[in-house]
């Protein structure tokens, strides 16, 4: 199956940003229950405003430098490196905008099906739309790579459902790490029997105990005094 233009929501004002590399799909319910429309790595390069309504699918952007602000249900909201958001599909009226003094750097994907709907649903997302610190960059470059990299049109969609499904559920462990009873001692006897393992790592520890990081290393610091580090 050829990947060719898809389009829906296909056009980019280049005044507006630096677009590095635009990936654009057209796939069927039938090939898989995932559908990707299109994937892009963009740099802003001057201040603007982005105002849209009810897109045909879900947006999935993040932040990997810069900051600016997001508005929806008459709330604006600051962001920076590291935040995530979610447009849902048929969302009403929501805008954005980049620091013209910290211009953006994003990753976002325009994507729809079953699979993703199911994961939202699955995952308690559905009113979420913002999810500051979400930390996942690498989970996003990876996934920004997949679509660039040549592969069949099947062996693309298995590989970034994977990053989608993990990507989610980070948005869930972030948005309820408050309700989970972690205590600093609970962490402090994960450090030590985890200190001798070479391949240790926080992260590793805070999916662990279903917590982000973030909320670990506080928890442990409001303690202690001192980072897990």
């Amino acid at each position: 199956m050829a990947i060719k233009k898809n389009p829906i929501w296909d056009t980019v004002d280049a005044s507006h940003a630096h677009i590095s590399t635009i990936s654009t799909f057209s796939f069927t319910n039938a090939d898989f229950p995932l559908n990707i429309y299109e994937c892009a790595k963009t740099e802003q390069t001057k201040d603007y405003t982005i105002h849209r309504a009810q897109p045909p699918f879900y947006i999935i952007e993040y932040i990997l430098s810069g900051s600016g602000t997001i508005t929806f249900d008459n709330k604006t909201h600051h962001t920076k490196a590291g935040d995530m958001w979610l447009i849902h599909k048929n969302m009403d009226e929501y805008s954005y905008r980049s620091n013209p003094k910290d211009f953006w750097q994003k990753i976002y994907i325009h994507l729809d099906g079953i699979l993703l709907s199911n994961l939202i649903s699955a995952y308690n997302l559905k009113d979420m739309i913002l999810f500051s610190d979400l930390n996942q960059k690498d989970l996003f470059l990876k996934l920004y790579e997949v679509t660039i990299s040549g592969k069949e049109p099947f062996e693309i969609l298995y590989e970034i459902s994977i990053y989608l499904h993990k990507i989610l559920q980070s948005c869930y462990i972030l948005t309820n790490s408050s309700n989970i009873s972690v205590t600093p001692y609970s962490i402090r006897r994960a450090l030590q029997k985890g200190v001798y393992d070479r391949e240790f790592e926080i992260k590793t520890l805070a999916k662990n105990m279903v917590i982000s990081e973030t909320h670990l290393i506080n928890v442990f610091k409001k303690e202690y005094n001192v980072t897990p580090y």
